[in-house]
């Protein structure tokens, strides 16, 4: 979701960039401590509630429906488009962040591979160790 972002990159460079006065891995603590903070204030201030968002965008093309219906022109038409394609793309944004929850819940295809790979071997440990 953040990835789709044009100014997602130039915040996380912002931070990184900014200097810390700590050493070796305090210093990489503390920027990402503050990487983090950046980025819940950017989130809240760029991309806000996407529940909202999509529920304003639907509002906007149902006023833009009824004017076009009313008034069939090419304007009223661009402007119909125009919050389609807003409520797209917040409806789009609300699938990344149901997907990514989702992967967070069943674990995804990382930690599906990090069990696979060791259940076999924690199960020969169980079974060869002595009583």
């Amino acid at each position: 979701m953040w990835l789709r972002h044009p100014g997602f990159l130039a915040v996380v460079e912002d931070s990184w960039r900014s200097p810390v006065q700590e050493q070796s891995l305090l210093k990489l603590r503390a920027k990402l401590n503050r990487l983090k903070q950046c980025l819940k204030i950017w989130n809240k201030e760029v991309l806000g509630d996407i529940f909202q968002a999509i529920a304003h965008a639907e509002a906007g093309v149902q006023v833009a429906e009824r004017n076009y219906d009313a008034s069939p022109t090419d304007a009223n038409l661009i402007a119909m488009n125009r919050s389609t394609t807003i409520l797209q793309q917040a409806l789009a944004v609300e699938e990344d962040i149901w997907r990514q929850e989702s992967l967070c819940k069943s674990g995804g295809p990382a930690s599906k591979f990090f069990r696979a790979y060791w259940r076999p071997s924690r199960v020969q440990l169980i079974s060869t160790s002595p009583l």
